[in-house]
């Protein structure tokens, strides 16, 4: 009993030391391409990372959109790194976070997860690795008197030319690259459906092939010919879609892909076969 009592008390006086080390910085710096991956935000990796820290009340920036105060003293943020530790039948990571001297402030409990999809697998892997932070961060540093703009220019897909997206630094109004649906008092609608006319178009029997592209694919059929494309979301295997027609989403149902969008006021559903 007394074993377990000092276990408990190193414990709890480490994450008590860790948490007040995290609320001494005001920002967590996420790049955009992770030193462990061949390519930008490979399996939704910096997207995921970025979503949780914010949903755990960090104000977290992509690496290419530092707001002014953290350009000019890159010492209010800590640089978040993530060390794939993976083996034949797992997958493992650790988060690691370093302060402006590349002096290591905190890092994880290693995160598992034995899904063999690699997206799903990583998004597992890092939620279990980040479920080690600090409860009840908040910076603790002093406040400037005024907000700081910040430019999202090149965190976001620009749907019109020219259009730029320009974001106050506030935990509250802070956008993701992902364009993650935001919370509305909206209500989903919900197509009526008759015994003879249901609202799912079915597949037409052509596969669509994903090609990468920036931010998502582009999906093409056999010709080839693109008829859509397909935009990333912080939220695993739902997209943004838009062709020179259409603009809705594209999401995964059980092991099936749909495209929504409206034509008119008529929510449009039809299922589509893509190979990635």
């Amino acid at each position: 009993m007394k074993i377990v009592l000092t276990y408990l008390f190193i414990i709890s006086s480490y994450i008590g030391m860790a948490q007040q080390q995290l609320n001494d910085y005001k920002y967590i710096i996420v790049p955009k391409k992770f030193d462990s991956f061949k390519k930008e935000n490979q399996y939704q990796t910096s997207t995921m990372v970025k979503f949780r820290l914010v949903q755990k009340n960090f104000t977290a920036v992509y690496d290419d959109s530092l707001p002014e105060d953290l350009l000019l003293n890159r010492c209010l943020g800590l640089t978040i790194d993530l060390e794939d530790l993976s083996g034949m039948l797992s997958t493992k990571v650790k988060l690691v976070f370093k302060d402006c001297s590349s002096r290591q402030v905190f890092e994880t409990e290693i995160g598992r997860s034995s899904a063999k999809e690699f997206k799903p697998a990583y998004k597992e892997a890092i939620d279990n690795a980040l479920m080690s932070l600090p409860l009840d961060y908040k910076y603790k540093g002093k406040e400037p008197s005024t907000p700081i703009k910040v430019s999202f220019k090149n965190d976001v897909k620009k749907l019109e030319q020219k259009r730029i997206v320009e974001q106050k630094s506030t935990r509250e109004e802070q956008s993701f690259k992902s364009l993650e649906p935001k919370p509305s008092q909206i209500k989903k609608a919900v197509p009526v459906i008759s015994n003879h006319n249901s609202p799912i178009a079915k597949s037409n029997g052509a596969v669509l092939y994903a090609q990468e592209i920036k931010n998502g694919f582009q999906l093409v059929d056999s010709t080839p010919k693109i008829q859509l494309k397909v935009f990333l979301t912080s939220i695993s295997d739902f997209y943004i879609a838009k062709s020179d027609d259409k603009d809705g989403i594209v999401y995964s149902k059980n092991e099936k892909w749909f495209l929504e969008y409206y034509k008119g006021e008529e929510l449009i559903i039809e299922e589509l076969n893509i190979k990635f």
